[in-house]
């Protein structure tokens, strides 16, 4: 597939994020830099937290790792961490004592155990991040009161089997010469989960009974579908039936026959169905081990160094599922037997259990060094330069998965036995069998220098600014080979039973970035000021990216305060939309061009759909603005913002190989997109490639409310935070896309501590929500944790004991209730009950 590139668009822009810099550090630089304070990381006085999760509070979390406290609990919006995430993920930008953390924001190697707290940053507070954070941020920031040794174990149970996790921490801080230095060991263990430990994803079903009423049940056991004349259904027309074929033993993993496959209506209409949740996992049986130092020691003249080495030298995961299954055309000897004829078109939809289970091994090794000086010129300024290097390696092999190549030649020769695979000679299933060795590397490197100061006095202070640029490149590789026990590799489009998206997309690509930005903190009056921030950044592979933010706040009081920001911002797609290697799967679709109109069916035709990269796409945009106000009455804050986010061009693939079909007979096939015939004029192949056809709003609010109380008998804390997205919508080339997220997220927690003891009751949760296709709803979900907290427990000084109970109504997860087999999954309501028990002894 040939794509065509914009070789002018390369250069467009890459002149104005350097003009601009250069406009807003000559403005900065020119206000004389008496005074004002090294501001770490991203500087000024920018880093403003909405709320935070304290080291009290990660203790009385019971998670071990931070991947387990933000990214696995933000949908409940736990502690305020919605906000960050409300635009996904991956636009959230993770910092580490101010500092961004890198590209991957890798939060698997920063141990909870040398976390002192966790905040949770707002728009207004992000100020030349804006191109990345453009929700929010999230600033861990490191301990700095270890003195000697620490050590901490924690474990945590289910009720139910599976997930039992163990994890421990070793820390040493203390003097190295005139500076100071802190160490640590962590590990981490955690068993899998399974459907079949878990009543509500246990495979069940009826016999002679109907798939609308199983749970975990394939109806891909061994299921044949007849398209008659090869013909694809009309609503007003069903010309498709089902039968199931072969034996259908439940002591080979099958159900027996049940009814209505696939959703169908036809009253004669049975498949073969396969119990995929007896043999799947939920989740990896996984353990990590990893190393953590920092070191921060003087050099003369009022400068230091600082350095951090984080490595993850051991992270290992296995997971299982049930065998590979697909579908693909075949010829039965007898029409007949499957209420078809000559002229049908037949597919099956098969479990290759004689294949045996899919067997999946993971090895990761995650490596970062960050090295810098940071200190004050005689002139007054601050000076800050730093060098970051990580590396990323992960090995994957899986299998066995199925050459669809392979498996049509052996079952057109009845060398493979369609009706019983289990009585296949061995050496078949081998022959036709395919391991998947996967190679992902990434390496990133930056190099960084800032300068920071203060300067003109105002009303209320004077100004402080800082300016800075960073030079970096970004090399990413992932590579699959999918081979026969003879080494002879197939195309991905070949493979039928791949278990993840990862698995199937293949790029290797480099990026270099070249940016540049400034920041400004302005106290126009004793209750007034502004921040502006502007950055540009520079990609030599998708050309200029322009972010800039200005943010306000003004107290009318010493108890209330306005806040507003307004911002833009630019991020550049990620390598598998800019680099995809070309890889397709098979697809059936109607020739809407020759089809036209009618509504009568439409003959298939069976065609390969490759998608590929496009190196033509352009940064994606992002616009922001947040309008609050906060509250201070006695021990109580109460702080409201509304904000809105509007992201477009957002890389996303062309559609479907249908989509494409009828975008061909409109005469409006975009760019990348393609459709090829035969001599005979039937479509053989569509091609498409991703697009910055992407675009997304969303509105809403966030509330907390935080007060602390001493009394007598106790000290009390009570902390609320809720989140509304009051709208959401999303499109693709135009097109609405279907799909519905929760309107309402919180979280509560109460809090009392009596000298040595505390208790700790949190309750988190979200509203339900419609399903994709507007059939049924997801229920709403609300779980309960319990802890207690005991200081120098048994008379022991220096030692803490923490115990409690997680999900302690054993929620389930929210089922949707047109399809008993869709779950919102997360972490609390996957393992259910859980109790966990924390033992910390400093020395």
């Amino acid at each position: 597939m040939k794509i065509e590139t914009n070789a002018k668009k390369k250069v467009k822009m890459s002149n104005r994020p350097a003009a601009l810099f250069l406009a807003a550090f000559v403005a900065a630089w020119t206000v004389p830099a008496h005074g004002g304070d090294t501001a770490p990381g991203i500087g000024t006085d920018m880093l403003r937290p909405v709320t935070t999760i304290g080291r009290e509070d990660i203790v009385f979390s019971g998670q071990h790792t931070l991947l387990e406290l933000l990214d696995l609990h933000s949908g409940t919006n736990f502690f305020g961490l919605g906000r960050p995430f409300v635009a996904g993920a991956g636009r959230m930008v993770l910092l580490i004592d101010g500092r961004l953390a890198g590209p991957l924001q890798d939060r698997d190697t920063i141990p909870l155990s040398m976390v002192e707290r966790v905040e949770i940053l707002d728009g207004n507070a992000v100020g030349a991040l804006a191109g990345y954070a453009v929700a929010g941020a999230v600033n861990v920031v490191l301990r700095k009161d270890v003195e000697g040794f620490e050590a901490q174990g924690l474990f945590s149970q289910p009720a139910e089997e599976g997930a039992r996790s163990q994890s421990g921490s070793v820390l040493w801080a203390g003097p190295v010469g005139k500076g100071r230095m802190m160490l640590g060991v962590d590990s981490f263990r955690r068993g899998e989960i399974r459907p079949a430990d878990r009543d509500y994803a246990r495979a069940s079903w009826r016999e002679g009974g109907s798939f609308s009423g199983t749970v975990g049940v394939s109806p891909s056991g061994n299921t044949v579908i007849v398209n008659r004349d090869g013909l694809r259904p009309s609503k007003a027309d069903e010309t498709r039936s089902f039968r199931s074929y072969g034996n259908c033993r439940t002591e080979d993993g099958y159900t027996g026959a049940l009814g209505n496959p696939f959703g169908s209506k036809g009253a004669d209409d049975t498949g073969c169905g396969f119990a995929t949740a007896a043999r799947d996992w939920y989740t990896y049986r996984y353990n990590q081990t990893g190393v953590f130092a920092a070191l921060t020691h003087p050099v003369g003249g009022g400068a230091e160094i600082f350095s951090e080495v984080r490595a993850m030298p051991e992270s290992r995961g296995i997971l299982r599922k049930a065998p590979a299954s697909g579908q693909f055309a075949f010829t039965p000897s007898n029409p007949a037997d499957f209420g078809g004829d000559d002229d049908d078109l037949f597919r099956v939809a098969h479990t290759f259990v004689a294949h045996g289970d899919r067997k999946l091994r993971g090895d990761r090794r995650e490596y970062r060094l960050s090295l810098g000086l940071r200190g004050r010129a005689a002139a007054g300024f601050g000076y800050e330069t730093q060098v970051i290097l990580y590396r990323d390696e992960y090995d994957r092999t899986a299998g066995p998965f199925v050459s669809k190549s392979a498996m049509l030649s052996a079952v057109a020769s009845s060398a493979y036995n369609l009706a019983n695979p289990l009585s296949s000679p061995q050496d078949i299933v081998r022959s036709t069998a395919l391991r998947l060795d996967r190679e992902y590397r990434a390496d990133y490197r930056e190099f960084s220098v800032a300068l920071n100061g203060a300067g003109l006095r105002l009303g209320g202070g004077k100004a402080k600014w800082k300016a800075g640029a960073e030079l970096a490149t970004d090399k990413r590789r992932n590579r699959l080979d999918y081979r026969d026990r003879a080494g002879v590799s197939y195309r991905i489009a070949d493979v039928l039973g791949a278990i993840s998206a990862s698995d199937t997309v293949e790029y290797n690509g480099e990026r270099r970035r070249a940016s540049a930005f400034a920041e400004v903190s302005l106290p126009f009056g004793s209750g007034w000021d502004a921040t502006l921030a502007v950055r540009g950044d520079d990609y030599d592979d998708v050309g200029g990216a322009l972010s800039w933010r200005v943010a306000t706040r003004y107290r009318l009081t010493d108890a209330v305060a306005l806040r507003a920001s307004l911002g833009a911002g630019a991020r550049p797609p990620d390598f598998a939309a800019l680099r995809r290697e070309p890889s397709g799967s098979v697809a059936w679709v109607c020739d809407s061009r020759n089809h036209g109109s009618s509504t009568a069916p439409c003959k298939l035709h069976e065609v390969t759909h490759d998608v590929a990269g496009n190196p033509a796409l352009d940064p994606e945009l992002s616009r922001s603005a947040s309008v609050g106000a906060s509250l201070k009455f006695g021990r109580m804050s109460f702080s409201a913002d509304w904000f809105r986010i509007k992201l477009s061009r957002m890389p996303l693939a062309t559609g479907s190989a249908q989509a494409i079909m009828k975008l061909e007979a409109a005469g409006a096939l975009p760019p990348g997109a393609s459709v090829t015939r035969n001599r005979s004029g039937d479509p053989v192949a569509v091609g498409s490639t991703y697009g910055n056809t992407g675009k997304e709003e969303i509105s809403g609010f966030d509330v907390s409310l935080e007060g602390a109380w001493p009394t007598d008998w106790a000290d009390i804390e009570l902390k609320l935070h809720w989140l509304r997205r009051t709208d959401y919508k999303a499109w693709n080339a135009g097109v609405r896309l279907p799909g519905h997220v929760p309107r309402d997220s919180a979280h509560a927690l109460l809090r009392a501590r009596w000298g040595d003891i505390a208790a700790h009751w949190s309750v988190h949760g979200r509203s339900g929500y419609a399903n994709a296709r507007e059939t049924g709803r997801f229920g709403s979900w609300i779980g309960h944790d319990l802890v207690l907290d005991v200081r120098k427990p048994f008379g022991l000084t220096g030692a803490r004991l923490t115990a409690g109970v997680i999900n302690i109504g054993d929620e389930e997860p929210s089922v949707d209730s047109a399809n008993p087999n869709a779950l919102a999954i997360d972490l609390d309501s996957l393992r259910g009950r859980t109790f966990f028990l924390s033992l910390k002894a400093t020395f």
